[in-house]
């Protein structure tokens, strides 16, 4: 009787590992932040001078990709009707990847909307990647759009998170 339990509990242990996770986990990718662009800085011919993200992403472990979506809006310049033109940017993410800690790169579709009453461009490929501060939430933002490489914008509000999930 002895024996069979020993041996029990050696199956069930063996089995058991089997099913243990030996992927690296998912990660996590949020924000909720605003930062500024140096003067000179534009997409589309449209000078910026800020921005805002808003973004939840999943980057799987098992490197089959990700999922979520991100939202932009890039601040343009000041209107003769009042307020600022605001360049949207939708997009749906669905690659990424976290090779070093705090720092991940997504990447997917967006549709933009240039604020000026034109047509919103569809389809446009996004890469997005964030460095995130883990102590204070801050941080770097890169955006290429499109063909348009934007400068890395420092965080000045806001918060941001790139962390595996347990």
């Amino acid at each position: 009787m002895k024996y069979t339990a020993i041996f029990l509990t050696i199956i069930l242990a063996v089995a058991g590992s089997a099913f243990a996770q030996t992927t690296p986990p998912d990660t996590s990718v949020t924000a909720a932040a605003q930062g500024s662009y140096p003067a000179g800085t534009a997409f589309d011919g449209i000078l910026l001078s800020g921005f805002t993200i808003g973004n939840g992403v999943i980057i799987h472990g098992d490197g089959s990709g990700a999922e979520g979506h991100a939202g932009l809006s890039l601040i343009g310049p000041a209107l003769p009707t009042g307020g600022q033109q605001v360049i949207n940017v939708d997009v749906l993410i669905n690659g990424g990847s976290s090779s070093a800690a705090n720092v991940a790169t997504v990447t997917g579709t967006a549709t933009v909307d240039l604020g000026n009453g034109t047509a919103p461009l569809t389809g446009v490929p996004v890469v997005l990647t964030i460095a995130a501060n883990p102590s204070d939430g801050s941080g770097t933002v890169g955006i290429v759009l499109g063909a348009t490489t934007l400068p890395t914008a420092s965080i000045n509000d806001g918060t941001m998170a790139v962390a595996p999930m347990q």
